[in-house]
């Protein structure tokens, strides 16, 4: 059981995602704004990539914990810390564990592992597996996406959204808790995407449990995980498993789930975690593909630029070194072929997330073939040499083609989460000065200066123009 919101590769605070999160505002909530100027499409690009951290239940206890560590939404929250006493990686770390989270999980423990089961039983039905007694890796991973997105639906939808205060502790105890398996089970996948870690069909309680030991992912920034051993076995078993004898449905109607009576709206509460699901993965395999973009044109570049003046090399060190800074932190340690695979393996997984059709992360060849005639043409009558920029105009329009492709699919994928929430569909398309405020580094800023053009880019246009405002391309 991890009692804390856990700095897996989405929620590390340095990884795009946490920035988000603290430009969002949400509706029930104040977090500081963003910026007067910002696109429409922003405010809503930040809120589907945003966590439902600062968000009291109905004890007054933060949905995050100390894992959301603005000070004004930790005023008046009690916190009993402790040095942990339980053997591995946590045993007497210099970080505490939050001893009051586990005491209120603790308190609902009973009802949890019934919601749990019965969470499981229904997402099993809705979204049929080969074997219910044991999911596959992946199985249990989308299973986990799901169920950890519970406080945001009932949050964020139309109907009788639940206010910030009036959310039950059942329903924040669920996030807390399968929060750590998911953190684990994604660890395990991006390492598997990336080739360096084949991934296994199934994975066993222990499996679980060893694997976050071995990788530290029972501490994080705030404290390491305050359950107990037995705690954290009885749970993953029940995960992995499940407890049939615990006859969960016939306990539906006294567990605060805050899904309605009938229970219908669970199946809708499913839709929309798949879709907000798909746009997270969506979202961070656009990243990879934008840091391995951004390598690809930082060499064709330096090469391009030549014996360049100084002025150029310090862009060109500059970006190279804000590349580096905004990469998550995986991203780092990644090489290039790493990260492709990487982002490639992500777009598979965000299509899959999706019941009804998302288009693919395909390349269009009519933008690829026309944008770069029109470059180069552009080039020469700029008087830059052809043989020498020919392939910076190659690597430049790949990443266009590549970014506009995965704009496609997260536009999808989030008119999908706003249908399953009762709300209205963006009006507005996200483009890629959405998608560089959150996800840099802004790629196209680099290769822009260099070629003398100006660059717009979203899922249903891209518009080069030169410095002076003459229309080159728009596809």
């Amino acid at each position: 059981m991890w009692m804390q919101i856990w700095p897996g590769w989405v929620a590390s605070p340095s990884s795009p995602l946490a920035h988000a999160a603290a430009a969002l505002t949400m509706d029930a909530i104040e977090l500081p704004a963003l910026p007067p100027d910002a696109d429409p499409a922003l405010w809503e690009f930040f809120n589907h990539s945003a966590s439902v951290g600062p968000l009291r239940d109905q004890e007054g206890r933060p949905v995050g914990e100390r894992g959301f560590t603005l000070p004004d939404y930790l005023d008046g929250v009690h916190f009993e810390l402790r040095t942990c006493p339980y053997a591995g990686s946590r045993q007497h770390h210099a970080q505490l564990m939050n001893v009051s989270a586990l005491k209120q999980t603790a308190d609902h423990w009973a009802d949890f592992r019934a919601a749990l089961e019965l969470l499981r039983t229904r997402y099993i039905e809705a979204h049929p597996v080969r074997d219910p007694t044991r999911l596959t890796t992946l199985e249990l991973w989308q299973m986990c996406r799901v169920m950890v997105r519970l406080p945001q639906y009932v949050h964020r939808r139309t109907v009788d959204p639940v206010d910030n205060g009036q959310l039950s502790p059942l329903v924040a105890t669920i996030l807390k808790v399968v929060l750590g398996a998911n953190v684990m089970l994604e660890h395990l996948v991006v390492r598997s995407l990336a080739g360096l870690v084949p991934l296994p069909e199934h994975v066993t309680p222990k499996f679980i449990a060893d694997y976050s030991d071995e990788h530290g992912l029972f501490i994080s920034i705030d404290g390491v995980c305050a359950g107990p051993p037995t705690m954290i076995d009885e749970f993953l078993s029940a995960l992995v498993e499940g407890s049939p004898s615990l006859r969960a449905a016939a306990q539906r109607q006294r567990l605060d789930l805050q899904l309605g009576e009938s229970g219908r709206e669970v199946n809708t509460f499913f839709a929309y975690a798949r879709a907000d699901g798909a746009v997270k993965l969506a979202s961070n395999a656009l990243h990879a593909r934008s840091v391995a973009s951004g390598a690809r044109l930082l060499a064709q570049s330096r090469q391009t630029a030549g014996a360049a003046d100084g002025m150029v090399r310090q862009k060109l060190d500059a970006f190279d070194a804000d590349l580096m800074a905004r990469a998550a932190p995986y991203l780092r340690s990644f090489d290039q072929v790493q990260i492709e695979s990487l982002a490639a393996g992500l777009e598979r997984e965000a299509i899959r997330l999706l019941e009804d059709p998302m288009p693919g992360f395909t390349l269009q060849p009519d933008l690829r073939s026309r944008t770069e005639g029109k470059l180069l043409a552009h080039a020469r009558t700029a008087g830059l040499d052809e043989g020498e920029v020919t392939p910076l105009v190659q690597a430049f329009v790949d990443h266009l083609a590549g970014e506009r492709s995965a704009l496609q699919s997260i536009a999808h994928a989030l008119a999908a989460t706003s249908r399953a929430a009762g709300r209205p569909a963006p009006t507005t398309p996200v483009d890629q000065s959405d998608v560089e405020a959150l996800l840099g580094p802004t790629v196209g800023t680099l290769t822009s200066e260099l070629l003398g053009v100006e660059v717009r880019n979203a899922a249903t246009l891209t518009t080069v123009r030169s410095q002076s405002g003459d229309l080159i391309v728009s596809l």
